[in-house]
């Protein structure tokens, strides 16, 4: 089976498949029953652009119709985020004893962070806490298959390992750590940790002191603010791509950069939250 992700082109509009892991692809060749990339074309033109995107979400995928940036303003998503700011910061009383004093030291020195990130964002973030002296442990499921490439550089200055949060002998020594952890990133969708029992009112009964930073790609408000989200997704959701597409007299298929151009900047934003 060859490589399948990329843009296509629906009977009504241009969607991006978003295939780099295999319960992605798994998805999207459920729903268009192909596997290459002439076959998933012939499937895909025969697909109305929404009714593909919400049948591949649906069924555990990530796809994303091309929209231009009015259309994302008047779509439901659009609206639920047209105001939110690109971070906020939610403060509270704890009774934790908080991360160590770095005085003398680099500025995050002894800082202990559980890194629960994928892909770049998330990483580029825990990757900064890492390089001015947080310890930073990566915990992923056993047998996740990270895109190779990234590894190199996302994985810089980190420990890994590997940990199944639904066993629980798995999910004691997670608690343990997280009982001595002093900041826990996370890039998962919204849910998924509430429905592994882990939302953040579980989080801080079980370490008060904890400070949590959290990234999303549709935000945290709306009916998509559980869906996957990748750059080249967002890229084509709120009318980035569209914009490019344009400037290029809309060559087709439309062009991305040639980096992804949203999702390192966002890992960025969230690494001051963790300072003291």
């Amino acid at each position: 089976m060859g490589p399948i992700a990329g843009n296509y082109r629906t009977g009504d509009a241009w969607i991006r498949l978003h295939t780099n892991y295999a319960s992605h692809r798994a998805a999207v060749v459920r729903v268009l029953g192909a596997h290459d990339r002439e076959t998933v074309q012939a499937a895909v033109a025969g697909f109305p652009a929404e009714e593909l995107e919400t049948a591949i979400v649906e069924a555990g995928g990530c796809a994303a119709v091309m929209r231009n940036r009015g259309q994302w303003l008047a779509s439901a998503p659009g609206m639920a985020t047209a105001d939110a700011p690109p971070l906020t910061v939610v403060e509270r009383r704890s009774t934790g004893t908080g991360p160590p004093d770095t005085v003398g030291e680099m500025p995050f020195h002894g800082v202990r962070v559980l890194d629960l990130t994928r892909v770049i964002a998330g990483p580029v973030c825990t990757k900064f806490l890492a390089g001015y002296g947080a310890d930073v442990l990566r915990i992923d499921p056993p047998g996740f298959e990270e895109v190779p490439s990234l590894l190199p550089e996302t994985t810089l200055g980190k420990r890994t390992a590997a940990l199944d949060l639904t066993a629980p002998t798995d999910r004691a020594i997670f608690e343990e750590l997280l009982a001595g952890a002093d900041v826990l990133v996370s890039g998962l969708r919204p849910d998924a940790l509430k429905r592994l029992g882990y939302d953040d009112g579980s989080l801080i009964a079980m370490n008060p002191g904890l400070i949590i930073a959290s990234l999303d790609a549709y935000g945290w408000d709306g009916p998509w603010r559980n869906r996957r989200g990748f750059d080249s997704l967002v890229q084509m959701s709120c009318g980035i791509a569209d914009a490019g597409a344009t400037a290029r007299a809309k060559r087709s298929p439309p062009r991305f950069p040639s980096r992804p151009s949203t999702t390192r900047p966002a890992g960025y934003w969230p690494r001051p939250s963790p300072v003291p």
